[in-house]
C-alpha cells in the first residue's frame, strides 16, 4: 500500500529527528498515546540513551532542556527555542503518523498504544489498541 504525503512527511520528520537524537547518544524512543471522546494525547515521550539515561522529551521539562544544553553549542535563549522546536516537531509528526494510520483513534471509545522507535535502525513500530463497545442482545419470549 502506498504511503500518503502526510505519512511520508511525518515519517521523514521522525527519521530526521532520530538522526539528530542519534548524534546525542539516544538509542530508543518510546511514546505512549491515549484518546477517546474526541480528545487524544501523546504522553510520556521517553528517550533512552546509550549510557542508560532516560530523558523525557516534553519541551516543558528541565531534563530535556538540560540534555539538549549538553549537546548543542548555542546561547541559552536559542537552546530553549531549539529544544521547543524539536519537541513540537517530533510530537506533531507522531500525531500525523497516528492519524494517517489509525484515523479517528481519539474519537468515541478511542484507542491507546505505544510507538517504539529504534533510533539506530530508524524502524518505527506502533502497537495500537482500539477500544470498542460491544452489545450482546438476547431476546426471550415466554
Amino acid at each position: 500500500m502506498a504511503k500518503t504525503k502526510v505519512e511520508k512527511d511525518a515519517v521523514t520528520v521522525i527519521k530526521e529527528t532520530c538522526k539528530l537524537f542519534k548524534t546525542f547518544g539516544v538509542t530508543t524512543i518510546l511514546a505512549s498515546y491515549d484518546g477517546s471522546e474526541d480528545s487524544g494525547s501523546i504522553d510520556d515521550i521517553m528517550l533512552t540513551c546509550s549510557d542508560s539515561r532516560v530523558i523525557t522529551i516534553e519541551e516543558r521539562t528541565q531534563s530535556f532542556y538540560q540534555f539538549v544544553n549538553e549537546k548543542v553549542d548555542a546561547v541559552p535563549a536559542d537552546k530553549q527555542i531549539f529544544t521547543k522546536k524539536i519537541a513540537d516537531a517530533f510530537k506533531n509528526a507522531l500525531w500525523k503518523m497516528l492519524t494517517d494510520n489509525f484515523d479517528g483513534w481519539e474519537n468515541n471509545d478511542g484507542a491507546f498504544g505505544d510507538i517504539d522507535i529504534n533510533v539506530e535502525t530508524g524502524k518505527i513500530k506502533i502497537e495500537h489498541n482500539q477500544r470498542y463497545t460491544e452489545i450482546n442482545t438476547t431476546s426471550k419470549e415466554f
